[in-house]
């Protein structure tokens, strides 16, 4: 038997998660195809139904329709529903259920690079599905405080509503460094950065892009060129978020082969 997947977004043609979850399939000997699928918002809801109505096992989604696509489900996981986003889809008794591996993939690939959080000062660039996909675990790690950037003020200002550790960031100059940077919005897509004012860097920031590769190339690039000793991309969010997305459709926990086949270096 062969388990049909799919990746909902746009753009798509860029995504390892083809090469990643065929990995994860080999550990167990199971067959998958796993499509990429490009879609616009309004064409979203028909390709789920009819990948679903077709024999769809589950599928992941991606930008932009995190936030959109909970109307298609019949329900939400707790974490979706705390993430206000989904990315990833599956059947449960013959419905559909929405949840959100994110956050969790984050704090796994943070965990893994000895990244901690608790007390630290953080700055998230985006306020996009995104972000809230990873907000809620970065809240409940602990942080000193979350500040959000974005180019609409009021969408920042929505999602620091959520925890009394969040803050929007406005124009208004903030004298303090961040002890960790995560740019999030698709601006790499276009082969563009977020700009960076210096008194958000000290010697010791971290940089992290929840894109990967080619997208996250400009923000990390720049993040070099300000003196930023640890920057990464979100390769190993995507893996610690796929091994999440696969486990809920095949009850399996796969390992992670972060090899030099999807390693990225800056």
């Amino acid at each position: 038997m062969t388990f049909q997947l799919a990746l909902f977004g746009h753009p798509v043609k860029h995504s390892l998660s083809p090469q990643i979850q065929q990995n994860f399939a080999q550990q167990f000997n199971l067959k998958i195809n796993y499509q990429l699928i490009d879609v616009r918002g309004d064409q979203l809801i028909q390709k789920v139904h009819e990948f679903f109505d077709q024999g769809g096992h589950g599928a992941n989604i991606t930008v932009p329709h995190k936030q959109s696509i909970m109307t298609v489900t019949d329900h939400l996981t707790e974490r979706a529903q705390q993430a206000g986003a989904v990315n990833t889809l599956f059947k449960k008794k013959q419905q559909l259920w929405g949840d959100n591996t994110d956050g969790a993939g984050l704090l796994n690939d943070f965990n893994d690079k000895n990244i901690s959080i608790k007390n630290k000062r953080i700055l998230i660039i985006g306020a996009g599905g995104a972000v809230q996909g990873v907000l809620p675990n970065m809240v409940q790690s602990q942080p000193k405080s979350i500040h959000i950037s974005n180019r609409t003020l009021k969408k920042a200002e929505k999602l620091a509503q959520s925890s009394n550790l969040c803050h929007a960031l406005s124009d208004t100059p903030i004298n303090t460094s961040f002890d960790v940077i995560i740019n999030a919005p698709s601006l790499g897509h276009q082969g563009q950065s977020p700009d960076l004012e210096p008194e958000w860097l000290s010697l010791n920031t971290i940089a992290y892009d929840l894109s990967y590769r080619a997208a996250a190339q400009p923000f990390l690039t720049k993040c070099k060129s300000m003196g930023i000793q640890q920057s990464y991309d979100g390769i190993g969010m995507l893996h610690h978020q796929a091994a999440l997305a696969f486990a809920l459709w095949f009850n399996h926990i796969p390992k992670q082969p972060l090899n030099d086949k999807f390693r990225t270096n800056y």
